[in-house]
C-alpha cells in the first residue's frame, strides 16, 4: 500500500511519505486541496476553471491543462507516481495519490 504525502495548505508544502518538502504555488495549493477535500478526490472541469479563478464563459481547457501539468510535475518530482492526477473522459480529473491534511 502507498503511504499518504501530507498537505500543509498554510505553508503551501507538499511533503512526501518520505520526507521531502515541495512548495506550492497558491493555485496549485487551491487544486491539490479541492482534490484531497472533493468526494472520490473528483473534480469537474467547471469545479477546476472556479478554484483556479478561470472565467467560465471563456473557459479555455488548454489553460487548465496547464495547471494540472505543472502540479502533476510537482507531485512526481516527489516520488509518486506520474499518474497521480488523472483524467476522467469528459468529466474532469481524479486524484490517486493518498493525501493527509496538515
Amino acid at each position: 500500500m502507498q503511504q499518504a504525502a501530507t498537505l500543509d495548505p498554510k505553508r503551501a508544502l507538499l511533503t512526501t511519505a518520505d520526507g521531502q518538502e515541495h512548495p506550492l504555488s497558491d493555485s496549485e495549493c487551491r487544486l491539490l486541496l479541492a482534490f484531497v477535500r472533493a468526494e472520490q478526490n473528483r473534480l469537474e472541469n467547471w469545479q477546476i476553471a472556479e478554484i483556479l479563478d478561470m472565467d467560465l464563459d471563456h473557459f479555455n481547457k488548454a489553460a487548465l491543462e496547464l495547471h494540472l501539468v505543472r502540479l502533476r510535475k510537482k507531485i512526481h518530482t516527489s516520488s509518486a507516481a506520474p499518474s497521480a492526477i488523472r483524467a476522467i473522459r469528459g468529466r474532469g480529473y481524479q486524484l490517486s495519490l493518498p493525501i493527509q491534511l496538515v
